[in-house]
Order: C-alpha cells, then sequence, then structure tokens
C-alpha cells in the first residue's frame, strides 16, 4: 500500500472511532489490538493486516460501504520487506497459519501491552501443549510489524533435539554468520547490540537448559526484545511470564442465549472448526447444552476443542461428548528431553483429547501414526511408503490422507508433491505411544536405513545434470539425515555412520556445512576405531580432510588426506586415490608447493582417465589449471577449457560454475576486466542456484577486485563487505582476513586511512591466531597496501591505528570505517615529515601502483607487460591513467614522483 493509502485509511478510521465515541485506548481494547498500532494506523504510518482490519471494523460496528472500505485498505498478509531491510526475513520464514485467531482479543491485547513496557524484555508465553502459544505469538509478531518501527524475526526451534543448537539456529535465522574463532553468544551480541528486533522464539520447553544463553544474548543487545513460547518457565533474570488461559467458557447448567452463547470464545471455536468438516452445523437450542459440556471437559483448551470438533462430520454431537466422557485416559505427556515431569493438568487434557482421537483410528492406523512419530522436520511419500511398506497392510497414502482429514497430521506442497507433518504437541503422543508398544528401535532402524539409502541414491545425482533437484531434497531431509546419523552414532553401527556421512560430505562441502560435517565424519570414524580401515573408511577420512583444508585447518587435511592416500594405495583403490591426491593438492597449493600439487593434479588426471570418470577429469583439470597459472599461466586457460566442456557435457551446473569462476580469475589477471566481469557474473548466478557459499564468496571476492583495480571504490567496497558476511558461516580462517585486507586497501584508497590501518591490524590478528596463510601474490599484495597506508597516514597515527586494530572485532573495525574520514582530517596536518601527499597516490588503482613501481625499477613497456601477463599496449594505458592522475608527463616524471613518495 502506497503513502497516501494509508493516510486515507487512517483518515477513515479515525472518522469512526470518533463516530463510535471510542477513545484510540478504548478502540484498542475492543479491538485486541495495541493503543500504539491505533495511533500509527490513524497517523497514515502503517498499514493493516486484513485480520486487524476486520477486527476494527467488528469493534467499531461499521457496516455496508464503510466495511469494503476498511477491507480494501488492508494488505492480505505479512508485508515484503524491501531490500532496504536486508536483515528481516521474508514472508516465507514465517508459519502461515492455516486458520483465524478465535477468541483471543482480550490475549492479544495484553500481550502486546506487556511488550510496550520498557522493563519487559523477556516476555515467555506460557501454557500446555495446544492453547495456542505460537498462534498468540505469530498474531503479536504481526502487529509489531505492522508498527514498522523494528524487526520482527520467527524462529522455530521445535526441530531442534540439544540446548546447544539453539543458538547457531537463531544465527542462521537471522542471518548472522558463525565465527568458529569465538563463541557463538559473542558474534550474535555483536550483531544483535543495535538493532531493535523483536524476536520470537517458539517452541522452548524442550531446550530450556539454553535458557541462560537466550538471556545473557538479551541482556548484551538493548534494542532486543524476546518473546518465548515454551510449555515450562525458562527461569532467567528479568523474564516476564504470561500463562496463557484457556478460552472463555459457558457454564452447562446456567446457559445464556444463544446469540451471547455464539460469542464465547470456545464455543465461537468450536463451531467454526466443526462447521470446516460440516458447512451445515449450527448451534441450536437443542445441541447448545452439549456443545458447552464438550468444550468445557476440554478445559477450554484450542487444540483440544479442535480435535474434537472434526469428529462432527463423523459424529452428532451427542455421541461426540458420551466418548469424550468415557474414554479418559489420565497420563500426561513427557517432555521431550526424557523424564517424567509434573505438568498443570491441562497438558492431561490435552493428550486425552489427542488419546481420543487416537483410539478412535483403526488399529493399522494407529500403527501408521506411531510410526511417523520418528520423523523431523516433515517427511515425503516415499519415506513413509518405505518405513511401513514391510510392517502394515495399509497403502500408506491413503492412510496419510486419513490421519490428515482427522488433524493428526499437516500437509504443505512442495514442487508439487505431498509433504507431510506432525504438530509437535501430536508427535510427542506418537512417540510415546511408539515406545509404549515397543516399536520405538525398529522403527527407528527403519528409518535410518532409509535414510542411509537415500543419501546413497543422491551422492552421485549431486555431479550431473539433476543436482539442483537433489540438493533442494537433501535440504528438506537434512533434520532426518541428522537423525539417522545419531541414531547409528549411538548404536555404535560404524557401517551405517561411515557410509551415511561418507555419502553426504559433498552435500556438506556444497551447502557450507563445514563445521557440522566435519563433525559427524570424524564422529563417525571413532565409533569402531579398531575397525580393520576399508575404502569407506578411506572416504570419510578424506572427506573430512576436505572440508577441514576450506575452513583453513591445513594440519589436519594434510594428516587425514595422507592416511587415505597410503592406505588406498594399499588397498588399490583408485577412486580413493584420486580423493586423497586431491585433498593433498589442495593443501600444497595453500602452502605455495605448486610443483607439488601439478605433481598430484597430474597423477590423478592419469587414473581418471583410465577409469573414464567425466566429473572427476573436468574437477582435477581445472584445479591443475590454476596450479600452473604462476609458473606457465599460458597453459592454464586451454585445461580449464577442457573442464568447463566436460562439465557442460555432465550438466553438472556447479562444475560449469567453477570453471567459469577459473576462467573469469585468467581474464582479470591479463587486465581484461570486462571480460572478467561478464564470466564472474555468470559465475556468481549459478552458484547462488547451487547455493554453494565458498563460490559465492570468491567470487564475490573476484569481482571485488576487479572494481578495485578499475578505481571503482564504491563498488569494491559493496562486493567486499557482501563477501564478508558469507565467509562467516563457513568457519573458513584463510579468506576473512584477505577480504578484510581488500577492504583496507579501499580505505586507503578512500582517505580512510585510520579504519584502514584497523583492518589490517584485525587481518593480521586473525592469521596469527588461525596460522592459515594466503597464496604468495596474495600475502605480496596485501604488503604493498600496508606500505601504503602506513606511509600516507604517517607513523605514529598508523602505530595507533594498529593498536586499536588488535582488539577490535572484524565487525567493529568495518561498521568503525566512517570514522576514518573524520580523523584523517586531524591526523594529517600531523603526519610525518617524509609522508607523502594523499593527492595522487590514493586515486591510483591497485595495477596502476603496480605499474608505477615496476616502472621506476627501470622496467620497459614490453617488461612490465610480462612481469603482469598482459600486452604492452595495455600497460601503455595504464601509463597514459598514471600521467594524469599524478599531473606528470613522461617515465623520468612518474619514477621521481615514485622515489619522493616512497612508493618502490
Amino acid at each position: 500500500m502506497d503513502t497516501q493509502t494509508s493516510a486515507s485509511f487512517g483518515t477513515l478510521l479515525r472518522e469512526c472511532r470518533l463516530a463510535a465515541g471510542l477513545t484510540q485506548e478504548g478502540l484498542a481494547e475492543r479491538a485486541g489490538i495495541s493503543a500504539r498500532t491505533v495511533r500509527l494506523l490513524e497517523q497514515g504510518g502503517s498499514t493493516p493486516q486484513r485480520a486487524t482490519a476486520e477486527r476494527l471494523v467488528t469493534a467499531l460496528g461499521v457496516a455496508g460501504e464503510e466495511v469494503v472500505q476498511f477491507l480494501a485498505g488492508a494488505t492480505s498478509g505479512p508485508r515484503r520487506h524491501t531490500s532496504s531491510s536486508k536483515h528481516v526475513p521474508t514472508p516465507h520464514a514465517w508459519p502461515l497459519p492455516p486458520t483465524d485467531l478465535v477468541g483471543r482479543e482480550g490475549e492479544l491485547a495484553t500481550v502486546l501491552a506487556l511488550l510496550e513496557r520498557e522493563q519487559t524484555r523477556v516476555l515467555t508465553l506460557t501454557g500446555p501443549g495446544g492453547v495456542g502459544k505460537t498462534r498468540l505469538a505469530l498474531a503479536v509478531a504481526l502487529q509489531f510489524q505492522e508498527q514498522g518501527d523494528q524487526e520482527v524475526l520467527f524462529v522455530a526451534l521445535a526441530p531442534l533435539d540439544a540446548p546447544e543448537f539453539v543458538l547457531p539456529t537463531i544465527a542462521r535465522a537471522v542471518g548472522v554468520p558463525e565465527d568458529p574463532s569465538r563463541p557463538i553468544l559473542t558474534t550474535l551480541s555483536i550483531a544483535l547490540r543495535n538493532r531493535p528486533c523483536l524476536l520470537v522464539l517458539d517452541n522452548f520447553e524442550h531446550i530450556a537448559a539454553a535458557g541462560p544463553e537466550v538471556a545473557a544474548l538479551r541482556a548484551a543487545c538493548p534494542g532486543l526484545r524476546l518473546l518465548v513460547t515454551s510449555r515450562v518457565v525458562l527461569h532467567v533474570q528479568g523474564e516476564q511470564v504470561y500463562p496463557i488461559p484457556s478460552l472463555a467458557l459457558a457454564t452447562p447448567h446456567h446457559l445464556p442465549p444463544l446469540d451471547v452463547l455464539l460469542h464465547v470464545s470456545a464455543v465461537q471455536l468450536f463451531i467454526e472448526r466443526a462447521q470446516a468438516v460440516k458447512p451445515d452445523f449450527a448451534l441450536t437450542a437443542a445441541n447448545a447444552a452439549t456443545v458447552v459440556q464438550i468444550c468445557a471437559q476440554l478445559d477450554g483448551l484450542p487444540l483440544a476443542i479442535e480435535l474434537a470438533a472434526t469428529r462432527v462430520g463423523i459424529l452428532p454431537v451427542q455421541a461426540l461428548q458420551r466418548r469424550l466422557q468415557g474414554d479418559r485416559m489420565g497420563q500426561s505427556l513427557q517432555l521431550l528431553t526424557g523424564g517424567a515431569r509434573d505438568l498443570p493438568q491441562r497438558q492431561r487434557t490435552v493428550r486425552d483429547t489427542i488419546a481420543w482421537s487416537y483410539t478412535l483410528l483403526p488399529e493399522v492406523e494407529r500403527s501408521l501414526f506411531r510410526w511417523l512419530g520418528v520423523f523431523r522436520g516433515g517427511w515425503s511419500l516415499p519415506a513413509a511408503e518405505a518405513i511401513c511398506a514391510d510392517h502394515l497392510s495399509l497403502d500408506a497414502l491413503d492412510g496419510l490422507i486419513s490421519l490428515t482429514e482427522q488433524s493428526l497430521l499437516v500437509v504443505q506442497d512442495e514442487d508439487g508433491e505431498p509433504r507431510f507433518g506432525m504438530l509437535e504437541t501430536i508427535r510427542e503422543y506418537a512417540l510415546e505411544q511408539l515406545e509404549a508398544n515397543g516399536e520405538t528401535e525398529v522403527t527407528r532402524r527403519e528409518h535410518a536405513t532409509y535414510y542411509l539409502r537415500l543419501a546413497h541414491d543422491a551422492e552421485p545425482m549431486l555431479l550431473g545434470a539433476h543436482q539442483l533437484i537433489w540438493l533442494k531434497r537433501l535440504e528438506a531431509e537434512h533434520d532426518n539425515l541428522r537423525a539417522a546419523l545419531r541414531w547409528f552414532l549411538n548404536w555404535g553401527d560404524a557401517d551405517g555412520a561411515l557410509h551415511l556421512s561418507g555419502d553426504l560430505a559433498h552435500f556438506w562441502f556444497l551447502r557450507g556445512y563445514w563445521s557440522e560435517g566435519r563433525r559427524w565424519l570424524e564422529a563417525a570414524l571413532k565409533v569402531d576405531e579398531g575397525r580393520e580401515p576399508d575404502t569407506v573408511w578411506t572416504k570419510v577420512r578424506t572427506g573430512a580432510g576436505l572440508l577441514a583444508y576450506y575452513q583453513g585447518d591445513y594440519g589436519r587435511a594434510a594428516t587425514l588426506c595422507g592416511e587415505s592416500l597410503w592406505l588406498s594405495r594399499q588397498l588399490g583403490d583408485q577412486r580413493g586415490i584420486v580423493a586423497a591426491l586431491h585433498g593433498l593438492a589442495q593443501v600444497a597449493r595453500a602452502g605455495d608447493n605448486y610443483t607439488a600439487a601439478r605433481a598430484m593434479y597430474e597423477e590423478s588426471v592419469d587414473i581418471l582417465r583410465m577409469l573414464n570418470d567425466t566429473w572427476g577429469l573436468a574437477r582435477t583439470l581445472n584445479y591443475l589449471g590454476i596450479s600452473l597459472l604462476q609458473d606457465d599461466p599460458g597453459a592454464a586457460r586451454p585445461l580449464i577449457a577442457e573442464g568447463l566442456a566436460l562439465f557442460r557435457q555432465v550438466g553438472d551446473r556447479w562444475g560449469i560454475a567453477l570453471s567459469l569462476n577459473d576462467l573469469g580469475t585468467i581474464s582479470r589477471l591479463e587486465g581484461k576486466f570486462a571480460e572478467a566481469r561478464l564470466l564472474l557474473e555468470e559465475t556468481l548466478d549459478i552458484f547462488r542456484m547451487v547455493g554453494d557459499k565458498r563460490g559465492i564468496n570468491r567470487t564475490l571476492w573476484l569481482l571485488a577486485e576487479i572494481s578495485y583495480n578499475e578505481g571503482d571504490y564504491a563498488s569494491a567496497r559493496r562486493l567486499y563487505m557482501e563477501a564478508l558476511e558469507i565467509l562467516g558461516t563457513l568457519g573458513e580462517r584463510v579468506m576473512t582476513p584477505v577480504c578484510l585486507d581488500g577492504l583496507a586497501a579501499v580505505a586507503t584508497a578512500q582517505g580512510q586511512l585510520v579504519g584502514a590501518a584497523r583492518l589490517f591490524a584485525v587481518a593480521t590478528v586473525l592469521r596469527d591466531a588461525s596460522g592459515a596463510t594466503a597464496p604468495a601474490p596474495l600475502r605480496a599484495q596485501r604488503e604493498e597496501n600496508l606500505a601504503r597506508t602506513r606511509a600516507v597516514l604517517g607513523e605514529v597515527q598508523f602505530a595507533a591505528a594498529w593498536s586499536e586494530g588488535q582488539t577490535m572485532m572484524p565487525e567493529q573495525a568495518v561498521a568503525q570505517l566512517d570514522s576514518g574520514l573524520l580523523e584523517i582530517q586531524t591526523v594529517m596536518p600531523y603526519a610525518d615529515a617524509g609522508a607523502p601527499a594523499l593527492k595522487g597516490v590514493a586515486r591510483l588503482t591497485r595495477r596502476e601502483h603496480e605499474v608505477l613501481r615496476l616502472v621506476a625499477q627501470g622496467l620497459t613497456d614490453v617488461q612490465v607487460a610480462a612481469q603482469l601477463v598482459v600486452s604492452p599496449r595495455t600497460i601503455n594505458a595504464h601509463l597514459s591513467s598514471i600521467y594524469n592522475k599524478l599531473g606528470v608527463n613522461s617515465r623520468t616524471t612518474a619514477t621521481r614522483y615514485a622515489l619522493d613518495h616512497r612508493l618502490v
């Protein structure tokens, strides 16, 4: 909605409110929204959701044309934020409520009022499963979003099974990259410290041990408010607890008139849900007492009422009431964290209601229901069929449809195929019954076996034309794959753990799950350390080694891949030899040992040609080409081009992007920036499609380097910063300081010298802490840029800025860049007498600095061109630009300038 429309809605709202004789506070209370929301709407500063507009219509008693105007002024769902709101998740990250919120106007207003109090920073909505905590929290979140003055972020915690995953899950949900060099709490605190934000944490009870960490996060972030849904109180400092009451009930023995009864919350919900399955259902004098009794028996709990109301399609309400009264089982649900706990009485009521629905199922559907409880994060039809086919005399699809119709399952459309799931409360009951029937072990074994087969089938599909389909499928099943891995590990099943983790290694690499993947792979290796090593053992070891390499842990990578190579040679496993050689060659390249790397790549090429392994050959040719760039750049391009052709042959998009990236690298080194940019922009699109964060990062970095070389510092800065945002999610230790160095060079070129010195210092600290090194050309480039910054800033001010940077986190140094422009105004007059003037020097691009340095050393245009792998014509063009920027007109005066300003 545009501003004009918002204003017209606000005018209409104010006129109707005054006509009704209501204050803003009075209207807010009647409509179940906050007074602040009413004020914002009347001022034209916010657009209401349709549900809010409908509540206002009811509260104001408007009719006719005014109703149409009210609803026309509303949006149909959560507003989509513009790109300027980069931290706000897109609406699809929010669970969409399947039905309207009924009978919670008072609770909604109370929660909004509590959150608007300055002292309320952690508000926990408590109550039994099924009381509507999540539904109310979503309504509150939508109200806050309408106010528009802070972020609203929703994080679902139900899939987690351990407290240590809470903060990483929050970080991933809000787009904060994980940094393995420091606690995730520190990373999150820095990222959210200055972000006014309402963070909704849904389903906290089973990982309540994480409460202190979440409270610590809140304490570190003044603008952060937490809205938590949990069956248990967190017992953390500053917590405000709001127990959600049951829906309002009527007294069965003193029934009010029907027109009043229709507005009793519990009765209203029952009627709406019953009409969803039986449209002609209505509240009458004949059934009113029975409906009220049903709602009272269910203690006014929304989930219980909804489950009961769905039976109206089959049972008359009188029969429904009799069955409810006679089938109570009287046992409480247990929390997933294990061990019985004292729970409120209503908790048992929800369980009894689910139990009643369960007892009405045919025996075969009960079995299906129980077995489905082992899935995490949902499941596909083939998964259900595979797990249940040998044990149940029931068509899985028919059973799933039946359970869905009885509100025991939820279903979503996923690329034209159904994906099923359970509400967490119902899943708990299914697991309880699974255990009670002695079926837990066999069901979890079937579950783990299915996902072992799925991963095995998926691995080769990640290397060809169906790559994107299978990446998406594995992503959707990641929670189930984790559960299967955990089961194999807990049962000491080394074969299962090794095969499953080994088959997932490439998926973890492509999708950036490097830290997690290493943990799983290393854990699998420890299940049976006395096991006789075999090909799967070497595969897992190499997979862990490669992920270690990509994180900059070169020592561990060399150890793992070296052991794999030795054993693969003993076993005669040619594919294992190639995989281990690849890892070792990567480590050799990182250590500037290109001769050793080339020898290993060349051995791999021979083996792969013998095996007729097109994909492996394509990848190795690419890396062989890159390893030749230092000594024989002319031979690199044809090798990479051959690799590209082979990747196109097998249809591997990731491989195509890899080759295009390498070709773009060569074009950049040759000074063909326009050609390089075209190649790299195509590369970036493909890497984004595949979801390869490492590829995205490296391509952004290369594009940033090109922008810097061309003097487009604004673009370079933006690209470096985007690359840095991605890096932390990978736990990568090499490219982070490289990108910081690049950003520092940009800062120097833009005159932000203090900020540049700080960034160089931060990068140095990171390198020293990790022990990782960058390739030699990057190290040389860094030293040149560092010397330039030191020379321009002056020794005294440089030392002070460097000292400050050594104590900063990368985010702090980046955030404080802008202060460098202010500081330079006072720093420059006190710079060392021999320091060069900023004008001219800082305006040269990185490539122009290189050309000027070589010219000052006495090299001819041809010799400079040979050094920089470009044409003499390109060098001549660079010199013309240098002369113009420095205000000189010859090689001699340019050389004198370089010497005077300590550029050589």
